[in-house]
């Protein structure tokens, strides 16, 4: 039995888009079948668009090792930091990002960009753990 509960941060959302957040492997056909037959919320069952709200409990009837794989998230790779911070405080990271680097990745360069530079710095600090979080990734 898996069981997870609702974070402020993860609040808000419709079940079925935070179950495919969460379960990023999962097939849609697997999570709406969960929501039909193996899933409660808070003790009752719910329908796909039903929002989540802050300390609401989700009881999902399947083995944790099949959820753990279902949920395995990318592996970031350590990207060498080369911006400069402009502000930082608890809330926002403003950076100064240098002349011919990538905002986001391609297909020809997925790993050197200033989105993985700035989740590499930002987990190098301790102000962003992935299992922390489920659907959030700083952006």
């Amino acid at each position: 039995m898996v069981k997870i509960e609702i974070s402020e941060a993860e609040a808000g959302q419709r079940l079925d888009r935070f179950l495919k957040k969460t379960f990023r492997h999962a097939p849609l056909s697997l999570i709406y079948r969960w929501i039909r037959t193996e899933l409660r919320v808070n003790g009752r069952k719910a329908s796909p668009d039903a929002r989540l709200q802050p300390g609401d409990r989700i009881d999902l009837a399947i083995p944790k090792e099949a959820a753990a794989e279902l949920e395995k998230r990318p592996v970031i790779k350590q990207a060498r930091r080369s911006f400069g911070i402009a502000y930082e405080d608890t809330h926002l990271l403003a950076v100064e990002k240098p002349f011919g680097l990538l905002t986001h990745g391609t297909e020809q360069e997925k790993k050197d960009t200033l989105a993985n530079q700035v989740v590499a710095y930002l987990q190098a600090t301790g102000s962003y753990k992935p299992s922390r979080g489920v659907t959030f990734t700083p952006a």
